[in-house]
């Protein structure tokens, strides 16, 4: 593509919406800014629509950033954009077209993307653009299929200028005007859990440095501080994958916070890495939620087949210590594990009642190329490899994993029901009433789920505001989840 720096006009594409801030959109945009490179930001799926919009803005660069779950929707996508607006250079980033298995399905499908960036963005985009486009390292052809030069260093996130929120959040008014907005305290996550990217991450970039990098707590203070002078801000919610777990920091962070900041905040905790002084320093400081995984109720799976080393004992006492300091949490649980039994879901119910949270997820295991847990299912024959072809975009469809027919509908319909069990446990522990709530048609079950967790989630992250907002807010989740 034979265009100057300054001529290079990017568009952002963005199929997902949600209540998540996009944050490898805004790092992104921030690299662009110092480039001097104009980008824009539209969120739909409408091919005509977004050809209207290139075509009024000149755009001549699109950018595109997905899990495994939307690859093959952008791969789609951008081959219909291209018949139409001829011309157009295309890359995908994301934790998806970082692993190879993904990227030879893409080219495999005859993909018409330009270019992948693998892995963080920031070093190698802006190398990328400065020298004219040129492929190196991070920034490889489709067809290449993977880097023949290794990889940039991780980068200082201390070094990174504060993420740009504006031009999405002009496009996207709730997330503007969420009284609650999400950060990232860090990068990397150090644990193996086989069910997660991170860990083929982490092999693939084991030669680029530290895998953890956390922000110092003065840079994150300020960053919060920046959004908070330009956007409403009443509640801050870190999405680091663990946020609270370096104890000398976080001790700091939390008086600090609570010296400068003053606002309630939320993050990721993980239940082997937090001890009661922190727990309380972090209720003092105004911490008014946590979100923290059990994936489940039974310890062997959890240890052995999930590659969560923790007990028990571990998981009821960290939900003992939050209780006791009055922080409300939400635990995440995964159901339809490979080599599962109904009577392990149950075990995961019931040590969920036990822990008391306020809000208790679950989610139907989706087998993604490449994950571990996904290579042990095809090796132990709870898939096959041609299972794969087509597997569910979300976390709430059916079970591929070989239960019998009754088993999956079962295990759906628990998924819906499992926040209103464990909140209610009546409901589990009388047979009749829990037999009478399996039977309920699960189309109707999603819609409680939807209603039931949407009211308690916008208790936990305090969504307040206008009542037209909140309609927008409950339209939004009932339409597309959380």
């Amino acid at each position: 593509m034979d265009v100057a720096i300054e001529n290079y006009r990017v568009l952002f594409v963005d199929f997902t919406v949600s209540y998540y801030d996009r944050h490898p959109i805004y790092y992104i945009k921030s690299v662009l800014n110092s480039l001097g490179i104009q980008a824009f930001y539209i969120q739909t799926r409408d091919v005509e629509e977004i050809e209207k919009y290139i075509n009024r803005n000149g755009i001549n660069i699109l950018m595109y950033t997905s899990f495994s779950n939307l690859i093959t929707n952008y791969s789609e996508f951008d081959k219909k954009i291209k018949n139409k607006v001829p011309g157009l250079f295309s890359i995908m980033g994301g934790p998806g077209v970082t692993q190879m298995t993904e990227r030879k399905m893409l080219l495999e499908l005859g993909t018409t993307i330009n270019a992948y960036c693998i892995g963080e963005g920031e070093s190698a985009l802006y190398n990328f653009f400065k020298n004219g486009m040129k492929f190196e390292k991070n920034i490889i052809r489709t067809t290449d299929l993977e880097s023949s030069e290794g990889y940039y260093p991780y980068i200082d996130v201390d070094e990174l200028d504060f993420p740009d929120r504006e031009f999405v959040y002009e496009q996207d008014s709730i997330l503007r005007e969420m009284p609650s907005k999400q950060f990232m305290g860090s990068r990397g996550c150090p644990y193996r859990c086989t069910y997660c990217h991170n860990h083929t991450i982490n092999e693939i970039f084991k030669s680029c440095g530290k895998t953890v990098r956390l922000k110092s707590v003065d840079y994150l203070i300020d960053e919060v501080l920046d959004v908070k002078s330009k956007y409403p801000l009443e509640t801050a919610i870190f999405q680091d994958d663990i946020f609270y777990f370096h104890k000398k920091w976080s001790i700091e962070f939390a008086l600090k916070w609570k010296e400068k900041v003053k606002i309630p905040w939320n993050c990721n905790i993980r239940p082997d890495y937090v001890n009661e002084e922190m727990i309380k320093v972090m209720a003092e400081s105004g911490c008014n939620g946590v979100s923290w995984s059990i994936e489940s109720g039974n310890e062997e799976l959890r240890t052995k087949i999930l590659d969560r080393k923790m007990k028990d004992d571990v998981i009821l006492q960290c939900a003992g210590w939050l209780n006791k300091y009055g922080i409300r949490h939400r635990t995440g649980n995964i159901i339809g594990i490979p080599g599962e039994t109904m009577e392990n879901i149950y075990e995961t119910i019931e040590i969920n009642i036990k822990c008391k949270p306020y809000i208790a997820n679950a989610h139907i295991f989706v087998p993604f190329k490449g994950l571990q847990l996904t290579n042990y299912a095809i090796k132990e024959g709870y898939i096959k490899e041609s299972d794969l072809v087509d597997i569910p975009d979300t976390y709430f469809e059916e079970t591929i994993i070989n239960f019998t027919k009754e088993e999956k509908l079962l295990i759906r319909k628990l998924m819906f029901l499992f926040p209103i069990l464990v909140s209610i446990p009546i409901l589990y522990h009388n047979k009749k009433l829990f037999k009478g709530v399996t039977l309920i048609n699960h189309k109707i079950l999603y819609v409680i789920n939807k209603l039931f967790v949407g009211v308690k989630s916008s208790r936990m992250f305090r969504v307040n505001g206008s009542l037209s907002f909140k309609f927008k807010m409950l339209y939004r989740f009932l339409r597309f989840g959380l």
